[in-house]
């Protein structure tokens, strides 16, 4: 079984308390690999166009990064734990052979509608709750004031808006829901490299606490 805020890999908390760490917070589905749907099997994990080029830009700019992500696959019934556990695997192999470090994975998988009992109720981890990134914030040190939120999503933005981050939209090409109402991005980009022009660009400012 896993718990609402499970880490598959994570970095120690900053040593400085006065120098907390700025952190991009990424959604995996759409933003890091392909969605394609209810991914169970590891063949199927591929990394979207920019992603190796766009972490590892971030990276070297001095941010860290921390994957966090709904998996309603799981209350849903659609993959079992050790598919899931083996999607990750294959996505934390890709990773490394990009080069690239993750600080830290945490996984929401919880719904409230789910048929699978262990898994069906409500969390403050499932987005558009911001506990998953406050949770990182907590065990990782990280300052949300400077941090980001990338997604595919309108509920990503979401998130990052509730946890006080700035936030990036990136194409949806699965869901494709309409914008909600007095929602807005702070900005939008085509793919993982150019969020991370923007992120880069604006390596000085922080959103207002």
């Amino acid at each position: 079984m896993i718990s609402a805020y499970e880490m598959f890999c994570e970095a120690k908390p900053s040593g400085d308390p006065f120098r907390p760490r700025r952190a991009v917070f990424l959604d995996r589905d759409g933003t890091l690999i392909e969605d394609v749907g209810y991914i169970r099997d590891p063949d199927l994990v591929r990394l979207m166009p920019g992603v190796a080029e766009g972490l590892g830009a971030m990276r070297s700019a001095g941010f860290s990064l921390v994957v966090v992500s709904n998996q309603a696959g799981l209350p849903r019934g659609r993959f079992t734990d050790a598919e899931f556990r083996a999607v990750h695997e294959r996505f934390m192999a890709l990773m490394a052979a990009a080069k690239v470090r993750l600080d830290a994975c945490y996984y929401c998988p919880y719904h409230p509608d789910g048929p699978v009992a262990a898994y069906r109720g409500l969390s403050g981890a499932r987005k558009p709750r911001p506990g998953m990134l406050w949770w990182a914030a907590w065990r990782c040190g990280v300052f949300l004031p400077g941090s980001w939120m990338i997604g595919d999503r309108w509920d990503d933005v979401r998130a990052g808006v509730a946890a006080g981050v700035r936030t990036i939209k990136l194409p949806d090409t699965t869901d494709r829901r309409a914008q909600p109402e007095g929602l807005k991005a702070d900005f939008f980009a085509d793919n993982l490299a150019a969020a991370a022009t923007i992120v880069s660009d604006r390596m000085g400012s922080s959103r207002p606490i």
